[in-house]
């Protein structure tokens, strides 16, 4: 199996189980009016319990409204993808890869270049999460991941929310451990595999965008939204593949990608209503300049 098949096939079925999640959604919600309630009803849960969405806490709030797995489901597709077809791969796409990848530093890798890579991922998160609580601070109601709760307690959750987000945490054994390493493969090229798996990541996500399309969009305000999301992807892309290249290995994307998460989920709000934008896709956007430059310069 070449990388274009491997990558294909991968990409197929994390968006067939992404969208059969929606259909199975949205045929539970006709058959039950009431499991409509169930996944709006978790953000007022969350602020009681003091936290925000990551895959711990929703699979905390799913014990109590089962529906709510859905999300679950949804987030592992890429994963699950992954290991379904690495079983039938080869070469960059068998499960031996795979498994590989999992370590922190994968064999080949420059232990050196992994480490200072790991130290710039630590470094810029605590940076960026110091200016964001800082401006939280200020702000009235706090988020609450910060309510009651002391300084170092407010920093071991959110430096532990780098690993158990649910994008980082479910999503990228499928994204940056499979796919990237397949498109390496097929294309040839370091950045024309990021790209192509930049849009793919941003297309895998529209299943979850049918319903509110069902119901009378704002179309200009989808198409922003969307354009500013595959932005998005794109400069996140850029920095997991950089950090692969330097790894081998799955960590530094669960971290980033996990990490940015918690920037705009835990302690974000207070920073959009004073910058009235999304300020972590600008602080992205620099980053991934910066980390090509990098790369070209050295």
């Amino acid at each position: 199996m070449n990388g274009w098949a491997a990558f294909a096939l991968h990409l197929a079925i994390a968006t067939a189980i992404a969208s059969g999640v929606m259909v199975q959604a949205g045929r539970t919600a006709r058959r039950r009016p009431e499991t409509r309630k169930a996944l709006p009803m978790m953000f007022p849960w969350l602020d009681e319990q003091r936290t925000y969405a990551n895959a711990v806490s929703i699979a905390r709030y799913a014990l109590t409204q089962p529906t709510v797995w859905a999300v679950w489901v949804f987030a592992s597709a890429p994963a699950v993808a992954a290991i379904l077809v690495s079983l039938v791969g080869d070469g960059e796409s068998d499960l031996g890869s795979l498994i590989g990848r999992l370590s922190p530093v994968a064999d080949g890798a420059d232990g050196r270049a992994a480490a200072v890579t790991y130290a710039v991922i630590v470094a810029v998160f605590v940076v960026v999460s110091a200016c964001y609580l800082r401006v939280a601070n200020a702000a009235e109601p706090l988020p609450p991941v910060m309510r009651g709760r002391s300084r170092p307690q407010v920093w071991a959750r959110l430096t532990g929310g780098m690993f158990v987000d649910e994008g980082g945490s479910l999503e990228e054994l499928g994204w940056r451990a499979f796919s990237l390493p397949a498109l390496v493969v097929a294309t040839g090229s370091l950045w024309w595999s990021t790209i192509v798996l930049a849009v793919s990541w941003w297309a895998w996500h529209l299943p979850r965008e049918v319903p509110a399309l069902r119901r009378r969009p704002d179309w200009k305000r989808f198409v922003t939204l969307q354009a500013q999301f595959v932005w998005l992807c794109l400069g996140l892309s850029v920095l997991m593949t950089v950090a692969w290249r330097h790894t081998g290995s799955v960590w530094p994307a669960v971290m980033i990608h996990g990490g940015t998460n918690v920037w705009s989920k835990a302690i974000g709000a207070p920073m959009w209503a004073r910058a009235e934008r999304d300020v972590r896709t600008d602080i992205v956007t620099v980053l991934a300049v910066v980390a090509v430059l990098a790369e070209v310069i050295v």
